[in-house]
């Protein structure tokens, strides 16, 4: 069977996405967690993502496509072995360095099998996306599975996961973050319905309408935030992000950076956190300089040396040699 043809507009909203991403991370110190920005991007930038997910696993045939074995199995490849490898990795020098970090972290097995067990606690802290990426994947294949991809069905199911973590409100401490599987499993059934109506979906959102509508409804969050509503500032925000993406793309937006950008989504997320986290503990305390324009660098520097990494490792790592591809699969290729 052959692939599908890619979906441009989902494309540009994963770059606009790591964008966020990255940008959620670069703040030079504490401070930059109580600004508007930070809030606004952290009411839905990784709802987004699952939101996504969850469009290309329909888009790409959905639980009919594999096996569920064999669905597991290439999950867990692409996102189980990087989450052990980098964590193993980072955890010692961390652990060494600890002092130095704005998340100081203990040296010892009983904490690196923590990092594991909870997530939301690893050493890299973004990291805990792949491993609830895998959960909701596999959740979102057994629904799929069980519903036969019928979308009220689908609808119903992510109703009922939304309500029930918003009664658990979770603190972001439990076990597998299970509670939050529950809540990101919802954004990816929803991403699931949006593909099945792509046509329609799309047709809408590229609408200038559209992106000040869906735009303005995500900034609500700034002055009324609330635990109950959060669904739908996410939704707000992702239809924002999807707005956009769509309007441009309408329009023939010439856009030179994006299709690179895309090929190096996931290398600029797994690696953006050294830079950042490196120059944040390291020079940042030693210089002074206004907090903003450090944050400044801190963003550039974890888009561009993510994506300069990407760039060389495809062009010098062999796919062929099994050295080569372990090492094109740890960099997110």
């Amino acid at each position: 069977m052959n692939p599908p043809r890619r979906d441009r507009q989902i494309d540009l909203c994963y770059v606009i996405g790591i964008l966020l991403v990255v940008a959620g991370h670069s703040g030079a110190d504490q401070h930059f967690n109580s600004t508007a920005l930070f809030r606004w991007i952290y009411a839905f930038h990784m709802p987004l993502f699952f939101a996504l997910s969850g469009y290309l696993f329909r888009y790409g045939g959905g639980s009919g496509r594999m096996p569920f074995g064999t669905f597991a199995r290439r999950r867990a490849v692409r996102l189980l072995v990087p989450l052990w490898v980098w964590t193993t990795l980072v955890f010692i020098p961390k652990g060494l360095l600890s002092a130095y970090a704005m998340r100081p972290s203990e040296l010892s097995l009983a904490a690196y099998l923590h990092a594991f067990l909870y997530p939301a606690d690893n050493p890299i802290r973004p990291f805990w996306f792949l491993e609830v990426l895998f959960e909701v994947s596999v959740a979102g294949y057994a629904v799929d599975r069980i519903v036969r991809g019928r979308s009220l069905p689908l609808l119903m199911i992510a109703g009922l996961c939304l309500v029930a973590n918003r009664l658990i409100a979770p603190r972001g401490g439990e076990l597998l973050m299970l509670p939050d599987v529950l809540w990101y499993t919802a954004f990816f059934l929803l991403g699931m319905i949006a593909c099945t109506y792509r046509s329609g979906f799309w047709e809408r959102l590229r609408r200038p309408s559209a992106v000040l509508f869906w735009g303005a409804a995500s900034l609500v969050t700034l002055w009324f935030p609330s635990h109950v509503v959060a669904p739908f500032y996410a939704l707000a925000g992702i239809l924002f992000v999807a707005s956009c993406a769509a309007f441009l793309i309408a329009g023939s937006a010439r856009l030179p950076l994006a299709g690179d950008l895309r090929r190096y989504t996931f290398t600029i997320y797994l690696l953006h956190v050294l830079p950042i986290g490196l120059l944040r503990g390291l020079l940042y305390p030693r210089l002074t300089v206004d907090p903003t324009l450090f944050s400044i660098l801190l963003f550039v520097s974890g888009v561009t040396i993510p994506w300069m990494v990407g760039r060389a490792a495809e062009r010098w790592l062999s796919p062929v040699t099994v050295r080569g591809r372990l090492l094109r699969r740890l960099l997110g290729l």
